[in-house]
């Protein structure tokens, strides 16, 4: 990542990479890749796939406690859960791979988990202070 006078955000968890550009330009650069990021670009790195897209926030919203995602796989969006409020969340016949598009707070543990369960038609329980199990609404 090179910068050339902007204002970006990197995120780095595990196996994903994701530069984003809000301001000027950003230069990322692989072994088989260059690209130009300029405002309102982004671009991922996850699991062997490079994805590249757009940002509408002129911020990064972690700066105001937030953790967005846009068309995320569920996976991710639970280990940030994870980091977050130091749970373990278990998927029951949840799978990985669906799509989360929205964001959750840091401050309230039960309005993230709504957060993020509502909109893909999911409940949750807790099981135990630590514990929390993802399932479908139907179950």
């Amino acid at each position: 990542v090179t910068v050339v006078g902007t204002q970006f955000n990197v995120k780095q968890r595990d196996a994903f990479f994701e530069v984003t550009c809000y301001e000027g330009i950003v230069n990322v650069r692989t072994k088989t890749l260059s690209e130009e990021l300029r405002a309102g670009d982004n671009i991922r790195f996850s699991e062997g796939k490079i994805i590249q897209g757009q940002n509408t926030s002129e911020y990064p919203t972690w700066l105001k406690n937030i953790s967005s995602f846009h068309r995320m796989p569920i996976s991710h969006v639970i280990a940030e859960l994870e980091r977050q409020y130091s749970i373990k969340i278990v998927l029951d016949q949840v799978s990985p791979e669906i799509l989360f598009t929205g964001g959750f707070i840091h401050n309230n543990l039960d309005n993230a988990l709504k957060s993020v369960t509502q909109p893909l038609n999911l409940k949750y329980r807790m099981d135990g202070s630590t514990n929390v199990i993802l399932y479908p609404s139907e179950k």
